[in-house]
């Protein structure tokens, strides 16, 4: 029997009218064309379920009508207390939940450290009936178990990543603007050989240009060690000032490198240094909204994309060289 958020039931309503609790049940939830009732009964049952404080349990309801106004967003976090990554996270999370509830949609936000940890709450939030989509990045080289889960689950998902399988729907980005600043800064230094440099707290994963498919993640990572023999003869780009110091204090002092930081964190590099400087990621944005954008519709209204992979690139980010002074700030 259907109980209320507050224990009243339909049953103790429909004794109070003398009616069945599916007829309570019918005139509560607005589906009048399905009984047959007098407006004058309608009015009374309506009275009584105010008087008696009957309050929907939305979210039972939901389940019953296999439509749950809520959107699992399951992202990857490693690393707690790393500022410049939680920035950029809580950036898009803003950004997709505002679409979302714009579509009359909740966010049920639920951080990852492995796949099997993301397989297992996906599976329990999908078996429980307690979201109706998915949205979800994927860790590289560790995501053929949660491709298949999301191929079979009958759920509305969206991938904030390129899985390398077909028939999954997906939304990437990729930066050929900021690639070819980065490839051409090498030759400018007479160099062959170009790395991209990303790391959390000593960490590090090193991919060389130019990228399988034009995509960072397609492309095999080499260890910082690997690279510690090669340094020489190559450009390194450091993806975050973090990175580079993290780097610096294990001993890796590559003779040709750049950093690229978000404008907003040139805040107090300890050394005089060349920095690129990225404004706010506007493709990055794009891409979350446009995947949240069809997620809703999914959801909403059960129609897929039509489009299963939106791809978006970074032609319209403005990227500035400039040099940190040492003092906390930044000199064109």
């Amino acid at each position: 029997m259907a109980m209320g958020r507050n224990g009243v039931t339909l049953k103790d309503i429909a004794q109070r009218c003398g009616v069945t609790p599916t007829v309570v049940s019918a005139i509560l939830n607005h589906r009048n064309g399905r009984i047959s009732c007098s407006p004058a009964k309608r009015e009374e049952i309506t009275r009584v379920a105010r008087e008696m404080n009957y309050r929907v349990n939305l979210l039972a309801r939901s389940i019953r009508q296999r439509h749950v106004p809520i959107v699992g967003m399951l992202i990857h976090i490693e690393i707690k207390d790393d500022f410049a990554l939680n920035l950029h996270i809580n950036s898009y999370l803003t950004d997709m939940t505002y679409v979302f509830n714009r579509h009359n949609l909740e966010v049920l936000y639920i951080p990852y450290s492995s796949e099997a940890e993301q397989l297992s709450r996906c599976h329990k939030l999908v078996e429980n009936g307690l979201v109706g989509g998915l949205i979800m990045d994927i860790i590289p080289d560790s995501h053929g178990d949660i491709c298949s889960y999301l191929k079979e689950a009958g759920i509305p998902y969206y991938i904030l990543g390129w899985p390398r399988q077909d028939g999954l729907v997906c939304a990437y980005s990729t930066m050929p603007k900021l690639d070819g600043i980065i490839q051409r800064k090498c030759k400018s230094e007479k160099l062959e050989r170009c790395v991209q440099v990303i790391g959390q707290k000593g960490i590090f994963q090193c991919r060389e240009y130019p990228f399988a498919d034009g995509y960072m993640w397609h492309t095999a990572p080499h260890s910082l060690e690997y690279e510690q023999s090669l340094s020489k003869d190559t450009f390194y780009a450091f993806f975050g000032m973090r990175p580079f110091i993290d780097a610096v204090a294990l001993g890796f002092n590559p003779r040709h490198y750049m950093v690229l930081e978000d404008s907003r964190l040139l805040t107090c590099m300890p050394w005089e240094i060349e920095v690129l400087v990225v404004s706010r990621t506007r493709e990055t944005s794009t891409k979350f909204c446009l995947a949240a954008e069809a997620l809703s519709k999914w959801v909403n209204e059960g129609i897929p994309p039509e489009q299963q992979t939106i791809h978006v690139d970074d032609n319209d980010i403005d990227y500035e060289f400039k040099t940190a002074n040492g003092k906390g700030a930044c000199d064109k």
